[in-house]
């Protein structure tokens, strides 16, 4: 498939550019220890070769890199991850999920798990913004991981250019490229729980393809997607941020802090996830710009779910042991200390 040139800046990387990336990614120290630390002193160059000439596809990279990390992590931290897909009848072309946001992570990771449990040919391309691209190392992972960068570093003036461009490849990844997409349905993650889909998101998406807005957001294939934890796996450090922004106005997160974020993501003592997705898209046919009544209409919100923690006292514990330096948290609503 031919990829117009105005993508490669944003777009994941083709099963053609996957090799010598990886020599890129090889030949850096800081990311060699990384992957060392998470799969092993075994997972040296040589081997990790070894296993790519195995991969023809991006899927095959997937299954043989990533997927086995996100399993040994439900498997050692989880109680159990479902999705209800029974909306999505034909699996063979793709969709848009606009989700709420728990996890920088793990929301999409998890999504492309699920959606390979439910038979789907294919897994999802991610939009992940830049400001989380702290080493040149994670930019080229996540592109390997089916990724394209959302560019929020820029100033106003380029915001719109670089707004339209992402809609452009987002409507090409659906229509030409039949590839599913995940996209928050808001700028960051809800640290309150609120998941009202920010009216922006959507500008942005019809910003792109042909017609009218409601006619270009149907094209996309647009599907709410509903994520429930029993435990945030950020929980303390959201509630540290809502305190540092209390008795600092001018408090912004700094590149560390997104950093540890991630990390912290990947190190749970228990987790219950259920992805609550529909097909009900007859409201990109209503008032598309109405921020209010747009996501009123948008059932993320409405779908997600109290899980069992979620209906217990703040006095009770959590069933297992959470770190010491966590604090304990509904879902729904945050707990300050």
């Amino acid at each position: 498939m031919i990829i117009p040139q105005e993508f490669d800046a944003i777009r994941p990387y083709t099963p053609e550019e996957i090799p010598a990336v990886f020599e890129e990614l090889f030949a850096d120290p800081e990311f060699l220890a990384v992957v060392q630390q998470v799969m092993g002193p075994q997972a040296t160059p040589e081997v990790l070769r070894a296993q790519l000439a195995q991969c023809q596809t991006i899927l095959d990279v997937q299954k043989t890199f990533f997927l086995p990390l996100i399993l040994d992590l439900l498997k050692r931290c989880s109680d159990g991850c479902h999705m209800d897909s029974s909306a999505l009848s034909d699996k063979m072309v793709g969709y848009t999920f606009v989700s709420n946001h728990r996890d920088i992570v793990l929301d999409s990771a998890l999504l492309y798990v699920l959606l390979i449990r439910n038979g789907f040919p294919t897994t999802v391309e991610i939009a992940i913004g830049d400001n989380l691209l702290i080493r040149p190392w994670i930019e080229k992972l996540v592109r390997v991981n089916k990724s394209f960068i959302v560019r929020r570093s820029v100033g106003i003036r380029e915001m719109l250019a670089a707004s339209s461009l992402m809609s452009r490849y987002m409507h090409f990844a659906i229509a030409e490229k039949h590839e599913n997409i995940w996209i928050a349905q808001r700028e960051g993650r809800a640290k309150d729980s609120n998941d009202r889909t920010q009216e922006s998101v959507l500008k942005m998406m019809a910003m792109g393809g042909e017609g009218t807005p409601a006619e270009r957001l149907a094209a996309l294939r647009i599907v709410p997607l509903s994520i429930s934890y029993e435990y945030d796996p950020c929980d303390y450090l959201k509630a540290q941020e809502f305190q540092q922004k209390r008795d600092n106005p001018d408090f912004r997160k700094s590149k560390a802090d997104d950093l540890q974020n991630m990390q912290d993501e990947n190190d749970w003592n228990a987790l219950c996830e259920l992805i609550h997705s529909g097909a009900d898209r007859r409201f990109v046919l209503l008032s598309p710009w109405r921020a209010a009544g747009l996501s009123d209409r948008l059932p993320v919100q409405r779908n997600g779910k109290i899980l069992p923690c979620a209906a217990q006292s703040n006095t009770i514990k959590p069933p297992v042991r959470l770190s010491n330096r966590r604090l304990f948290r509904r879902e729904w609503r945050v707990l300050l200390c």
